[in-house]
């Protein structure tokens, strides 16, 4: 396999992404987000205008709110900020909605106040309920830190069979046993 073939391809999808926002090829641009990893994504907003990302996250925000939320993941600080402003506390809840919980309150704790407030107005009571929970414990702490999703296996489950379970399973970030 030729070495250049992932700068090049990121190359590409940069280029396919600034010229679509450029013509104004909003289905396109959806055609490509769709068919992008979210992190290949993420990758190419360094490549964007501030005005280019805000009208690429928005789109990913209407069409793909799961992908929204894991590209915004990927993005530095700053920049999930300055994209966040630009989104309506339900189109905030929306992206919340896609995300792990402590991915969530990172998200949340990085709001400006008043907008932290009117986006856990909006936020589905549920999770409001985890992102809340979560809020309450002190910074660097195991609570803060932990994610709730878990997966559990009966004894009587052989290592194949585990294995078998966790590949089925959605995306998960990290894999402990006991």
């Amino acid at each position: 396999m030729d070495q250049n073939t992932g700068p090049r391809r990121a190359e590409l999808i940069g280029d396919t992404l600034r010229r679509f926002v450029r013509r104004g090829a909003r289905a396109n641009l959806s055609k490509l987000l769709g068919k992008t990893r979210p992190e290949d994504v993420a990758l190419q907003f360094r490549r964007l205008t501030p005005a280019e990302q805000i009208t690429v996250f928005q789109i990913l925000v209407t069409d793909y709110p799961e992908g929204s939320g894991a590209v915004l993941t990927e993005l530095e600080p700053p920049q999930q900020q300055a994209l966040l402003e630009e989104l309506s506390p339900q189109q905030i809840a929306t992206v919340l909605d896609s995300m792990s919980v402590d991915d969530a309150v990172s998200l949340v704790e990085s709001l400006p106040p008043e907008l932290h407030d009117k986006v856990l107005e909006v936020v589905d009571l549920k999770d409001l309920a985890e992102v809340q929970t979560h809020l309450t414990y002190g910074d660097d702490t195991a609570g803060r830190l932990m994610v709730p999703e878990y997966v559990a296996l009966s004894e009587d489950k052989t290592v194949g069979d585990a294995i078998a379970f966790i590949q089925q399973s959605t995306e998960l970030d990290n894999i402990f046993y006991l």
